[in-house]
């Protein structure tokens, strides 16, 4: 009697694990898109991002994050097929974005470090991976700098939508 019980216990516990281990494509993908993981001053995150073009320069994608950061991290840049994007130094930034435009800003140094590679790009599923390393000097205190290493960000651009700032006041 003890002996099915325990066979019974462990087919029980067996098929619940069955179950974890079963994801649909469509949920892995929604998982490992929109995503961005990265060192901040050495410290590994993991943030979720949203993808959208510039609707201030053609052939621009502006990613923006900010989950458990203070600020928001924003990334603009050129859009290529592979390789070093060219990347907007006026809408890069570690900043609060607020209601509308960016305040307690730290912006992009002139590092030779910072770089924003693609990795992939494809247009007809407006899909975009990359690698970063950035650092940022805050312009209120220059003392104070915001370094993101070893980042790596998946995307699916939303062309619904155009990023620009809004109007305050």
């Amino acid at each position: 009697m003890k002996l099915s019980k325990v066979l019974f216990v462990l087919i029980f516990l067996w098929g619940c694990g069955k179950e974890n281990d079963t994801v649909s494509p469509e949920i892995e993908e929604l998982q490992d898109n929109n995503k961005m993981i990265f060192l901040y001053n050495g410290a590994e995150n993991n943030i979720t991002v949203s993808a959208e073009k510039n609707s201030y320069k053609e052939n621009e994608i502006v990613l923006r994050g900010s989950s458990n950061l203070d600020n928001t991290l924003m990334l603009t840049f050129s859009i290529t097929q592979t390789g070093n994007a060219e990347i907007n130094k006026d809408m890069t930034g570690y900043w609060d974005l607020g209601l509308c435009t960016p305040t307690d800003k730290s912006l992009l140094t002139n590092d030779e470090s910072n770089f924003i590679k693609i990795i992939s790009y494809d247009s007809s599923k407006n899909y975009i991976e990359g690698e970063f390393n950035l650092k940022f000097r805050q312009e209120n205190d220059t003392t104070i700098f915001h370094n993101f290493s070893n980042g790596k960000f998946k995307a699916i651009i939303d062309t619904s939508y155009v990023f620009e700032y809004c109007e305050e006041g």
